[in-house]
């Protein structure tokens, strides 16, 4: 039942993932929208969530003094920015549901990324791309409103 629970959760975060890099449309036919859902790739809109999501180099952690540092196992996966982390905790989600029970336990690398970076890291990283991307799309233009075109 958990198993199911965290798969439904993991096809809706790749689902809103995919919609906010790419835009709904890139989902492709039959995809269905939700609350989260975008139509224009908003990352690619923006010069700062770019940054944050594919260039930034730094820990993206609020509290800097939990940051790894350099040499730690997980250095360079919180340190290439928001993409490589949230990409990387998805395949590794995907495999802890394909390991079968008994492997799932505290010592499960799987499980430790997903719980020391999803928690810490990625969290903080998409906190910040939030407070990035919130401001910036209320500013935006809406199709058909005021006589303002919609951005290309």
């Amino acid at each position: 039942m958990r198993k199911q629970q965290t798969a439904q959760q993991l096809a809706d975060m790749e689902h809103d993932y995919i919609s906010f890099l790419y835009g709904f449309p890139a989902l492709g036919p039959g995809a269905v929208r939700d609350d989260l859902s975008v139509d224009k790739p908003a990352v690619f809109q923006n010069q700062d969530l770019a940054n944050l999501f594919f260039r930034n180099t730094g820990c993206l952690r609020a509290d800097k003094s939990g940051c790894f540092p350099p040499g730690h196992k997980f250095y360079d996966a919180t340190h290439n920015g928001i993409d490589a982390m949230a990409v990387r905790f998805m395949q590794e989600t995907h495999l802890l549901l394909s390991d079968p029970y008994s492997a799932i336990n505290i010592s499960s690398s799987r499980l430790q990324y997903i719980w020391q970076i999803g928690r810490a890291d990625l969290f903080d990283g998409m906190s910040t791309a939030e407070n990035l991307y919130v401001p910036w799309n209320f500013h935006q233009p809406t199709p058909g409103s005021r006589g303002i075109l919609p951005l290309e």
